[in-house]
């Protein structure tokens, strides 16, 4: 793309005035330094990437589960939930993508390399761009854009998610590219109706990787309009593909009540609404600081403990001067962004993080001006030092445990236990039984059986501090239970999700009030937190029986009164013993 300025002598958000034209075409060194850093950001996902492992963060299996639906023939569905009931929710672009690969390879989890590559990729496009864009577009300073494009490629959070399923970091090369094909359309002299046209189509790319891209059409229209474009054909080329989106939402409407019931979770409008009329009040001044610190976890982790006062008087500073000064469509996209962020009734981090390349290269300015070059350079450095380090760390552990996990999880689990149950439930389950867990796609993903979240996640309570049962009250898992056919109840370490420690609560709060609900029948030996548990469900209906029989699909379950044995019967063939590796005993109570 080429160099956009404004008029000459117009501050630019980094304090360098705009070039004149003559001296607008792209310079050797910034590609240079563009690829150097894309090649830094590779590296860094190099060092903490953990092949063969997917559905860590939930959504990641989801995707790859949507993906290979997709390259299957299988049309755009959930596939890893009963009944596959078609995809809704999250736009196509990305699964897409990740179905060709599948397509080309379809040998899981070994095409998973391919996957986390993409992702990967994207990361380094994410870094070379952002700092192309703030040095070409918004007129920054080479050297402190270089040093916060640094600083973003070697945070080890910006290294996880671009090692990951996940469409966080693809959103931010739509939305680098969107925001700098607006500013080359307020420049342009001449254009067309066809050229207006295409240009839309490339304002609708971001939404239709992630559905918050929504909230940037219009500000970028807006953009257009201020700098006296006629912006009809813009905005139908730019509805056209949200058109046949959400025509596909609407067409397939009647699979929103299937969904709803098979995530074991309300529809996301109805839910949207009900949670922001009730709990705006308490959500949106813990979101403002968040977003306040949006370039914290760009600095090392320690440093948050030492300095954390430095944080929001640095975000603030950088917020400010993006909406003071920031050029052409960045100041009214960014709004328009942080707004849905601060209304949205969850913690935004994650949704920050594709705004990092963006605003990663006006990091260093505000220490620029206050304190001066050398010191921008020397503090710089040292933060670069500190994120090598923790990325070192994140890389060893992750490394040692076979699981994508960071250093301030404290009981982190490794990839063998979870390969441990998996295998048993390929062994010792049918492949239509349907598992209640809560790390559902990933179970599907590598055991064939399709699986639903084990609890409705309360928002409010789980993060805001509002009374409340972060995942459900025991009703609700024992009215789960009993009416959604599930035939195990699987629970497994969680690292990173606020919601294990209470649904572990309400398991044991199950075992306690309804001991004849759910019979073990596996516990791993190096690490009791694996655990599957066979729903019964006339137990669960008959809490006082003293004995529970039910039969499902040519499988008696019998527990005994005393609740230390199951055995376990098979009308149709034999249930195979289990594997010596294994480590396990295997339809019986471990312990």
């Amino acid at each position: 793309m080429r160099n956009v300025t404004d008029a000459p002598n117009t501050p630019s958000i980094c304090g360098r005035t705009a070039l004149l034209p003559s001296m607008s075409s792209p310079r050797r060194f910034d590609n240079v330094a563009a690829i150097l850093l894309a090649a830094i950001a590779v590296a860094a996902g190099v060092a903490v990437i953990t092949v063969g492992v997917c559905g860590v963060y939930h959504d990641d299996g989801v995707y790859v589960s949507t993906a290979k639906a997709l390259a299957e023939g299988r049309g755009y569905r959930l596939i890893n939930l009963p009944a596959a009931p078609l995809q809704t929710r999250y736009p196509i672009l990305y699964p897409a993508g990740l179905a060709l690969i599948w397509r080309v390879w379809p040998v899981f989890p070994q095409n998973l390399i391919a996957m986390q590559s993409l992702s990967l990729l994207s990361g380094a496009a994410a870094i070379g761009l952002g700092y192309l864009y703030a040095v070409r577009v918004q007129g920054c300073r080479r050297m402190t854009a270089a040093l916060g494009m640094a600083l973003c490629a070697t945070a080890p959070t910006f290294a996880y998610f671009s090692t990951q399923t996940l469409s966080e970091i693809p959103f931010a090369v739509g939305l680098i590219v969107a925001l700098w094909i607006v500013a080359e359309e307020q420049t342009r002299p001449t254009t067309s109706r066809a050229r207006e046209g295409l240009v839309g189509l490339a304002l609708a790319i971001p939404c239709l990787l992630r559905l918050v891209g929504l909230v940037i059409v219009v500000p970028m229209l807006y953009a257009l309009w201020r700098h006296n474009r006629r912006i009809l054909w813009y905005a139908i080329g730019a509805l056209l593909p949200l058109a046949a989106w959400m025509g596909w939402v609407w067409s397939a409407r009647h699979a929103t009540a299937t969904i709803r019931v098979a995530m074991n979770s309300p529809d996301s409008w109805d839910w949207l609404v009900q949670i922001m009329s009730r709990g705006v009040r308490h959500t949106v001044g813990y979101n403002a600081l968040i977003v306040s610190v949006a370039t914290a976890d760009l600095f090392p982790a320690s440093w948050k403990a030492h300095v954390a006062i430095a944080f929001p008087a640095l975000g603030l500073m950088i917020w400010i001067a993006v909406v003071r000064r920031g050029r052409f469509a960045l100041a009214p996209v960014l709004l328009a962004y942080v707004l849905v962020i601060l209304l949205w009734p969850w913690p935004p981090s994650r949704f920050l993080v594709p705004l990092w390349p963006i605003l990663g290269p006006f990091a260093m300015e505000p220490i620029q001006r206050r304190l001066g070059s050398v010191a921008m350079i020397g503090i710089a450095a040292a933060a670069i030092g500190g994120n090598l380090r923790e990325l070192h760390q994140t890389s060893q552990r992750s490394h040692a445990l076979h699981y994508p996990t960071s250093t301030t999880v404290k009981t982190p689990s490794t990839w063998s236990a979870y390969e441990r149950l998996f295998g048993f439930i390929r062994v010792h389950t049918d492949p239509g039984d349907v598992l209640i867990t809560g790390l559902d796609p990933m179970l599907f993903l590598y055991t064939g059986r399709p699986a639903i979240r084990a609890f409705d996640v309360q928002p409010l309570p789980l993060f805001y501090g509002v009374t409340g049962n972060p995942v459900g009250t025991i009703e609700d898992l024992v009215a789960l239970l009993t009416r959604r056919n599930g035939q195990y109840l699987v629970q497994t370490p969680m690292p990173g999700f606020a919601e294990e420690e209470p649904f572990n609560n309400l398991v044991t709060q199950l075992r306690r009030e309804h001991p004849t609900c759910v019979s073990q029948v596996y516990q791993d030996e190096q690490d009791p937190r694996f655990v599957i548990w066979a729903i019964d469900i006339a137990g669960c209906n008959a809490v006082t029986s003293s004995t529970s029989r039910v039969e499902r699909g040519g499988r008696v379950w019998r527990r005994s009164a005393v609740g230390r044995e199951v055995t376990t019967e098979r009308r149709d063939r034999q249930v195979p013993p289990a594997r010596a590796d294994l480590h396990v005993a295997p339809l019986a109570v471990v312990g």
